[in-house]
């Protein structure tokens, strides 16, 4: 901006100088006490500079607004940085509230074993252990992938394993649709916290999730299998969909 405003200043005397030095020094003519030379000398200065400040102005224009669309930018990006920032802020409430409920549901899990005739009710951990150790029996009998599914859905015949998968898989579903990038959220933060869901998730229920997956037919089954980047977190967890 100095810049123009010395040009404009340059202009100006070198407008002065010229008329000067035009009838002053190679005319030999004084100053004149008469208001029609003046006025002559007037259109004269208006008529050179007029052109040569109109454009300095318009320059100046051009840049406010420049400046001004600039700030403009600027304000946006940051109410959207805000409404970004408040976002991620409601959906990490939801989110750990996703994974206590989770947790409860761990609490609640108990499958009902019969044993030599008896049936004992194992809860949690414990339940889910004894379901891995009877899939590796059938296993290593030669048990096929419908034999296992079969045998699950006999065992669980409240549906608790799926209720498990379906929790898991919402929360998986709600990181890849809340923090998409048409939302303005990156992979990276959504790897994060499908990372942090699958650290605060007890490795047994886990495991559970896994088995799931693998052996139950639903469209939380198909969904998560087909996360790229839900598998990729996983596997860097040190499991894999075909576990079983």
């Amino acid at each position: 901006m100095i810049v123009y405003v010395v040009v404009a200043a340059i202009s100006v005397l070198l407008a002065v100088a010229a008329y000067y030095a035009r009838f002053a020094v190679f005319l030999s003519q004084g100053f004149s006490s008469d208001p029609t030379t003046w006025g002559d000398f007037g259109s004269y200065v208006g008529g050179v500079l007029g052109p040569i400040l109109s454009f300095i102005s318009l320059i100046f224009i051009i840049k406010s607004l420049r400046l001004q669309n600039e700030a403009n930018e600027a304000l946006r990006k940051q109410a959207q940085e805000s409404e970004r920032s408040d976002q991620l802020k409601s959906f990490s409430v939801l989110f750990f509230n996703m994974i206590d409920s989770q947790k409860s549901l761990l609490e609640k899990f108990k499958i009902l074993f019969f044993e030599n005739g008896v049936g004992i009710t194992r809860r949690g951990v414990d339940a889910i252990v004894k379901i891995e150790d009877e899939i590796k029996v059938l296993r290593d009998l030669g048990g096929s992938d419908e034999r296992v599914a079969a045998y699950i859905e006999d065992v669980d015949a409240t549906d608790q394993i799926f209720g498990i998968l379906r929790a898991f898989y919402i929360s998986v579903k709600m990181v890849s649709e809340k923090l998409s990038d048409s939302k303005g959220f990156s992979g990276s933060e959504r790897i994060d916290f499908l990372n942090t869901l699958i650290n605060f998730t007890d490795f047994s229920q886990l495991r559970l999730v896994v088995m799931g997956i693998q052996f139950i037919d639903s469209a939380a089954a198909s969904y998560l299998k087909g996360s790229d980047e839900f598998v990729s977190v996983l596997n860097i967890s040190g499991l894999r969909l075909n576990l079983y």
